[in-house]
């Protein structure tokens, strides 16, 4: 099973049941987004999408994740103080897990921080189902599609444009040149 990076605010999301969707720039895309505006799509299947250039290049691009495949969410975490000494492999399945998004950190029971980097399938606590793979323009996403990236309107703003922001604090520029992303949809299962 693969893993998944989350933020911890969209982790959050996600667990409030506000965040169905992800948009990604994934490194199979790092050569397409060079000239984002020259790219389009000749094709999209189960496994792969086929990208065309104008005129004559294509590339195909396989995204992280399929239809229909589970991952689990990486996020900071923590583990009892006795186990400090451990790689994160060495740890016993039986430990108790601290998250750190939850806020809660106790320095007497809880061990030392651990990266969401090197968290284990088995410690995670939230399996995301994927139900849709495609791939789509940044700017082109709409309204509906920016509330399932958990993302709200407030009296000044849209859901879109909120997200646009939090987007380019992650991925500067990339809003504005319009790169294309790997878009995920999904459902979490208990």
């Amino acid at each position: 099973m693969k893993g998944m990076f989350f933020k911890p605010e969209m982790n959050l999301a996600i667990r409030e049941d506000r965040k169905h969707a992800t948009r990604r720039i994934e490194e199979c895309l790092a050569e397409i987004n060079k000239e984002p505006d020259k790219w389009r799509i000749l094709m999209v299947g189960d496994v792969a999408h086929c990208w065309g250039m104008i005129p004559s290049d294509f590339t195909v691009v396989k995204p992280r994740y399929r239809v229909g495949g589970i991952v689990y969410v990486k996020e900071a975490w923590a583990t009892e103080n006795q186990y400090n000494h451990l790689k994160p492999r060495e740890i016993p399945r039986t430990a108790q897990i601290f998250y750190l998004s939850d806020g809660y950190y106790d320095p007497f029971i809880m061990g030392k921080r651990r990266s969401p980097l090197f968290m284990p399938e088995w410690s995670a606590r939230i399996f995301p189902k994927i139900l849709e793979v495609k791939p789509q323009r940044l700017q082109s996403m709409t309204e509906q599609e920016a509330k399932a990236e958990g993302f709200k309107a407030d009296v000044f703003t849209s859901a879109k444009k909120n997200f646009a922001a939090y987007f380019e604090v992650l991925h500067p520029g990339s809003w504005e040149r319009n790169e294309w992303v790997i878009v995920y949809k999904f459902e979490v299962i208990k």
